[in-house]
């Protein structure tokens, strides 16, 4: 009896250990199979966004992760939310990483900034003028139209400007098309008033209005609609009283502005004699002083920490106070450092008070967003005006910055090619890099005419942040003479390496004068050592020697010869002379080696000869010049002169096809090597455009790309260098061992 109880323990224990152990072993495999999954990154299939400006567009977007071992994953893209972009489509690559297994998911969309925005307008208010012939008066008037993309826009007026206007209310309407196909309307009215006084006749024998009519003629009322925009003029109304002997009444109702009214006083004699209406006053101060500064932030309240923020203001003034000065000053949030923010400025006649002869004085404040522990921090910024005479005006602007982590290259190829790391760890991007590993990469060897063979990864170092080795949106790379120098674009400095990665010097700060930088743009070395960099936001080129001592500078703002508003990667010739593109402005400008103009061509479209949004230029041993036409997504060759002789390229992924094609370097056969950017990676050409290979993919391992922007071949080494912007790295390549003979 016992021994049938313990026998009956025995398969008991038995069977619950049994139970236990698939138990476990079920359980084990669940849970594997649920940890071996990453995160699900969920974002948006594309964007479209109607382009801001000519160049860049601040898009907003949101990105989500989620996974089995837990609820709130941070997702990181590149570019991230609330970014600028450029014209076109650009790549969104997000990115999330699971606390607890370390796994890393994926997500992938495109940005597509378009111009859908029409033409706004500058129209008179509205033309009010005494009749100077029986059939009327001849009347001219200025009226034009902008876009937001394209800048000045032809305008079509109908009457135009000139025709003779036929007693009473008349109604000009002015229409305007951009390059995108988007149309706006503008309307404004022209009254013509009569007079009981007798005409006498000219030798002609055409009736004129007496000299002394204004003496005689009572003031016409005039009746003017609230000015709801600058595209909408004042509609103006005739009372019924008007007769062809009896000069209309007309009333004038309040402008709709808060600051100002119009007043129309009694018609005066000009100096020829004729009557015209007395000049509107504008009296809105009591002391006449500044008429108002108003900053614009709708666009620019939501920003990512470390981007440049830009807000546009206007402030209008009469012509007795043209000496004004600018400030600014924080009002709230975090201190920022004031070498990171200014005011530029440019004073125009105004078009909003034109009849106090007054000046509109367009306002530019730019300022990198700070560092932030959390998102929805809030800046305020007062932007301050003030007069010769101590009179002064102001306005604010609030700013909400939001944390900006980026994707970072570690340089460890093998074990860890890329880390998820937040801008918000200062003293680690603050921090210099070890030096890189020694490789055998510097050996000369001699390139041959065939690269058919391809290329292959040699080396590649850096990250982000802002110590020695480190880069925060690097455009352009260059090597010669055993060096590698690099435009460290939002460090405002260059910084110089060997080929194998070690960090040699560095120069520049942000700043205005001569080897102070703004966003170190894009360079080009020579072999005498010679450096040419673009000073994107001093509107300059700067010359250094191949240690960074400042030579000279040349280039301010504007559109004239000689003025740049977006000036990118320079050329130069076999005489000396360079050539710089200008992404805004989409033209070539060549200058001797010292600075001094020489001739321009180009301008904004898709035909032979013209461009859109160029970004670099390299010139051949015969001195021809070739263009990547990034906007029109091809390569464009010129003469010297800047005449057309070819081109290659469309729109696509397919050999010899562009998704905005970015940088240009050239070797010493003449091969043009290409940065297809969008499409993550590099192509190689003849002279002529033939089609010789490619290298490069979208991702973060070697070989791999996010967003290449410049490239540099090393004419004594072979060597190409590419600015892996995205990942914050410079990658090295050599063509192939069989296209390659030691030298």
């Amino acid at each position: 009896m016992i021994r049938e109880k313990f026998l009956g323990y025995i398969v008991a224990i038995f069977f619950l250990s049994y139970n236990l152990i698939i138990f476990q072993f079920n359980f084990a495999q669940d849970a594997q199979g649920t940890v071996t999954q990453p995160p699900s990154v969920k974002a948006p299939p594309f964007i479209i966004a109607r382009a801001a400006g000519p160049s860049w567009t601040q898009v907003n977007f949101q990105v989500n992760a989620t996974s089995s071992t837990s609820d709130k994953i941070s997702v990181y893209c590149n570019p991230g939310s609330g970014s600028a972009f450029p014209m076109g489509s650009t790549i969104v690559l997000c990115a999330a990483k699971d606390p607890v297994t370390n796994l890393v998911g994926y997500a992938m969309f495109n940005v597509t900034v378009k111009d859908t925005s029409p033409p706004t307008f500058k129209v008179p208010h509205s033309i009010l003028k005494q009749a100077d012939t029986l059939q009327g008066s001849r009347i001219t008037y200025n009226a034009n139209a902008s876009d937001t993309v394209d800048g000045k826009t032809i305008t079509t007026c109908n009457p135009p400007s000139g025709s003779i206007f036929s007693l009473g209310l008349n109604k000009v309407t002015c229409t305007a098309t951009d390059k995108s196909g988007n149309s706006g309307e503008a309307s404004f009215s022209v009254i013509i008033g009569q007079t009981t006084n007798k005409l006498h006749s000219t030798e002609s024998g055409v009736p004129t209005l007496s000299q002394n009519v204004s003496k005689q003629l009572h003031s016409p009322e005039l009746t003017v609609s609230d000015n709801a925009t600058k595209s909408t003029s004042p509609e103006l109304t005739v009372s019924d009283n008007a007769t062809k002997s009896t000069s209309p009444e007309l009333t004038v109702s309040d402008n709709a502005t808060k600051s100002e009214s119009l007043a129309v006083d009694n018609i005066i004699e000009n100096d020829t004699g004729a009557p015209q209406v007395k000049e509107i006053e504008n009296n809105p101060n009591e002391n006449n002083s500044l008429i108002k500064v108003t900053f614009d932030s709708g666009k620019n309240s939501r920003v990512t920490e470390g981007s440049l923020v830009k807000i546009n203001g206007t402030s209008i003034h009469d012509s007795g106070n043209d000496k004004l000065s600018f400030t600014w000053k924080q009002t709230g949030g975090k201190r920022i450092n004031p070498e990171d923010a200014r005011i530029s400025t440019q004073t125009i006649a105004s078009q909003i008070a034109p009849q106090i002869g007054g000046n509109t004085t367009n306002l530019t404040f730019e300022v990198t967003a700070p560092r932030v522990t959390t998102d929805d921090d809030k800046l305020t910024f007062e932007i301050i005006a003030e007069d010769d005479k101590g009179h002064s005006a102001s306005d604010s602007v609030d700013i909400f910055v939001d944390k900006n982590p980026k994707l970072v290259g570690t340089g460890d190829t093998q074990k860890s090619p890329n880390i998820l790391e937040s801008a918000n760890n200062e003293e680690q991007n603050k921090s210099n890099l070890p030096l890189a590993e020694k490789r055998d990469v510097d050996k000369s060897v001699e390139v041959s005419t065939s690269l058919d063979k391809g290329f292959t990864f040699v080396n590649m170092w850096g990250s982000f942040g802002k110590g020695n080795g480190r880069f925060d949106g690097q455009n352009d790379v260059d090597a010669m003479n055993g060096h590698v120098y690099v435009a460290d674009y939002a460090n405002h400095r260059i910084q110089v390496f060997d080929t194998n990665g070690n960090y040699i010097t560095k120069w520049g700060t942000y700043g205005e004068e001569n080897g102070q930088i703004h966003k170190a743009s894009a360079l080009t070395v020579l072999p005498s050592g010679k450096i040419y960099l673009s000073d994107q936001f001093n509107y300059r080129i700067q010359v250094f020697t191949a240690n960074g001592t400042f030579v000279t500078t040349w280039g301010t703002k504007g559109e004239g010869d000689g003025q740049f508003l977006h000036p990118h990667v320079p050329a130069v010739d076999s005489e000396g002379n360079v050539y710089v593109s200008d992404r805004d402005l989409a033209n070539i400008q060549k200058f001797t080696s010292d600075g001094k103009f020489m001739v321009k061509w180009s301008e904004e479209g898709s035909n032979d000869g013209q461009l859109s949004k160029p970004e670099s230029v390299v010139v051949d041993s015969k001195d021809n010049v070739y263009v990547a036409d990034y906007g029109n997504h091809r390569i464009q060759k010129f003469t010297k002169d800047g005449n057309f002789i070819l081109k290659w390229g469309s729109k696509g992924v397919g050999d010899g096809e562009f998704n905005g094609p970015a940088g240009l370097s050239i070797d010493n056969n003449d091969n043009i090597y290409v940065t297809d950017k969008n499409n993550n990676r590099a192509q190689v050409f003849t002279a002529n455009g033939t089609f010789l290979t490619k290298f490069g993919s979208q991702g973060n391992a070697t070989s791999q790309f996010i967003l290449p922007e410049g490239i540099g071949v090393d004419m004594k080494t072979g060597l190409v260098y590419v600015a892996d912007t995205g990942n914050y790295r410079i990658q090295v390549f050599r063509p192939v061992a069989s296209s390659v003979t030691a030298a």
